[in-house]
């Protein structure tokens, strides 16, 4: 029910299924404007084909997935896998532990921040006292 509830809008197209039964006709999915680049009314409006569009009757309509009970399945149509990957707090751990051990030298966040242009990826995070060198032994 919270589904339904869930996928429940009062946005509407009302298509004449030229546009949404063909997958070279759908269009494209533009990431930057969250939306389709379609030509079909209701693909264009991020909306399932509904039952008053034309294309319904005939079956083919390639926009009603959901409607129509036609999703992924895990293990049947998706298959899950393992992946490497770094999000920031592992990043900064690794940042942390590098500065820690000094095998740079003696470095600050202050240096770590200043060759951060240099370096592929999001800069680090900043460091609550700049300029304060790393905790560690003498």
């Amino acid at each position: 029910q919270l589904l339904e509830w869930k996928l429940t809008s009062s946005k509407a197209g009302h298509c004449t299924g030229t546009f949404c039964c063909q997958h070279e006709s759908m269009g494209s999915y533009n990431l930057e404007e969250v939306r389709f680049d379609s030509q079909c009314d209701c693909l264009a409006r991020n909306v399932e084909c509904g039952q008053g569009c034309e294309c319904t009757a005939s079956g083919k309509c390639l926009n009603r997935a959901i409607s129509d009970g036609n999703m992924l399945r895990l293990g049947k149509d998706v298959k899950e896998v393992d992946t490497w990957g770094m999000d920031c707090y592992t990043r900064r751990n690794i940042d942390d532990a590098i500065i820690d051990s000094r095998v740079f030298g003696r470095l600050t966040w202050t240096d770590v921040q200043s060759a951060a242009p240099a370096l592929p990826g999001p800069a680090p995070p900043a460091n609550p006292a700049p300029g304060e060198p790393a905790p560690g032994p003498e």
